[in-house]
């Protein structure tokens, strides 16, 4: 299939284009170009999606809106490429999908790729009211979820400042996290303040029984992210399942900070692990660190 070419630069154009999905283009000129969104953009839930900025095009959500949904309620199970493109300054809304301020999706055969992207300044909204995560991404119950040569800059919510997951893995290659925060320890009974730069929740095995449902960070650097409660980088929790395995590897992890004052907060400077095993199953986190750096983090 050919690709879709973005040649008129607007938010009406690229909306018209996402609904068929396919491999989505630019040609805005040789000049960077940024394109307002006033209204969260919907992708394809029939169709794989690949959004490719050639490295010109940024989507800026003016503090205001989330840029992209998929209903993970419903659909094929389709693949989402965000390539070479910056995506900064998005909010997701409140009420139900408070969650997610670039992107808010997941279905258990989706795979979630991010290649080359910029993520900058993207928080949710109601963090002191709602159980919120990833200023940047939520991915709930996803097949995969790759992230390779990209940054998440200044990104911030609930939980996981730029990356929140529920029942999936995370596979990151040669990225850098720098200054997210993950803010707000509770509210209304809802506990927030882990993963200052990612935080997946019930990372299981149960609907795919092989190595997608891991966590896997290599060559990439966490760097002045914090975190109120636990996990400054990042926190990941286990949910009754066995054979989990997290791999840190070649990665450095430098002045990050879980900063909680009480005796249950402020675990973690770098990295916090728990295992769940709330519905009565069995847990088995294996964890592996390679030539990895740590350096002045505080929890």
């Amino acid at each position: 299939m050919s690709p879709v070419v973005i040649s008129d630069c607007t938010e009406t154009a690229l909306r018209s284009a996402l609904v068929s999905g396919g491999h989505i283009t630019f040609d805005c000129g040789p000049d960077p170009v940024s394109i307002p969104i006033s209204t969260t953009l919907s992708l394809s839930t029939t169709e794989d999606t690949v959004l490719d900025g050639a490295g010109l095009v940024t989507l800026d959500g003016q503090n205001s809106s989330r840029l992209f949904f998929k209903d993970w309620h419903s659909g094929y199970d389709v693949t989402i490429t965000f390539q070479n493109i910056r995506l900064i300054n998005a909010k997701a809304p409140g009420g139900d999908v408070h969650s997610g301020g670039v992107f808010y999706g997941g279905h258990p055969g989706t795979r979630i790729h991010v290649i080359n992207a910029t993520f900058e300044n993207n928080k949710t909204s109601a963090v002191n009211t709602a159980d919120n995560q990833g200023g940047a991404l939520f991915v709930h119950n996803s097949y995969e979820t790759i992230i390779s040569g990209s940054e998440f800059i200044n990104n911030q919510a609930g939980n996981g400042g730029a990356i929140g997951g529920i029942a999936t893995g995370l596979l990151v290659f040669n990225s850098s996290f720098v200054g997210n925060e993950a803010i707000d320890a509770s509210s209304g009974g809802i506990v927030k303040g882990h993963g200052g730069a990612i935080h997946l929740d019930g990372v299981t095995n149960t609907y795919n029984q092989d190595s997608h449902k891991r966590v896997h960070i290599c060559g990439s650097i966490f760097e002045n992210n914090a975190a109120v409660r636990g996990g400054g980088a990042l926190k990941v929790t286990v949910s009754d399942n066995k054979g989990i395995k997290a791999t840190y590897e070649k990665s450095s992890f430098i002045n990050n900070s879980s900063s909680g004052a009480s005796s249950v907060e402020g675990h973690g400077g770098a990295i916090y692990h728990i295992e769940d095993d709330h519905a009565g199953g069995s847990n088995e986190l294996n964890v592996e660190l390679i030539e990895c750096l740590f350096s002045n983090n505080h929890g």
